[in-house]
């Protein structure tokens, strides 16, 4: 008889060690992911939530995309910027490749962009491989020399994109923003987690 008490006993003890496992483990599990839905929500808090319109900027981006715009504080030739363009007629929010910033000279020959960043003396041919296809639809472009204020940029998609080719450089303070290389990368992420609502951030369409 001890001994059926002595094995009851164990199993009871047994039983609510499990119980108390289990409940430590799904307490760890829901603080986790309380934590990291909590830093989500946090770090995209400081984003702007941007939604690609159109086809200029493929295949790098497509219609569709989300993408979360940051604000820096130095932007680079090669970045993908947002631009506030402002015309006599109002301003046109767009997304664009920056090639050229205050000081550069370039110019292009047939689909052909040639650089001379500043404070350099040669002209560099640019290897371009984010370019969708082959370059038609105004791909030759005059010497320019952009003040220092001034940039220039352009769609990866050149023979649909509307960019400085039309109506030249624009002043660098129009640029709001710039894609980080992880949007880009995670964007099918990023469009979920918009869709369905788990961060609530201020939105562009462009």
């Amino acid at each position: 008889m001890r001994k059926t008490d002595e094995n009851g006993t164990v199993s009871r003890l047994l039983n609510g060690y499990a119980d108390a496992l289990g409940m430590r483990f799904f307490y760890c599990v829901t603080i986790f992911f309380l934590a990291v839905f909590l830093t989500v929500q946090y770090v995209f808090s400081s984003f702007t939530v941007i939604f690609v319109s159109g086809s200029s900027m493929e295949p790098t981006l497509s219609n569709g995309d989300y993408l979360v715009m940051e604000v820096r504080e130095e932007y680079h030739r090669g970045d993908i910027v947002i631009v506030d363009h402002k015309t006599a007629s109002g301003s046109t929010i767009v997304i664009k490749r920056l090639i050229a910033v205050g000081g550069d000279s370039f110019y292009c020959e047939r689909g052909q962009l040639y650089l001379q960043k500043q404070g350099e003396t040669e002209f560099t041919l640019q290897a371009e491989d984010y370019v969708k296809d082959g370059w038609f639809n105004h791909y030759d472009i005059p010497l320019t020399t952009l003040a220092e204020d001034e940039i220039f940029y352009m769609g990866d998609n050149r023979n649909v994109s509307k960019d400085c080719r039309e109506y030249g450089p624009v002043k660098a303070e129009y640029i709001m923003g710039a894609i980080p290389d992880w949007a880009i990368e995670h964007r099918s992420v990023i469009g979920f987690m918009q869709k369905y609502r788990i961060f609530d951030t201020k939105g562009e369409s462009i």
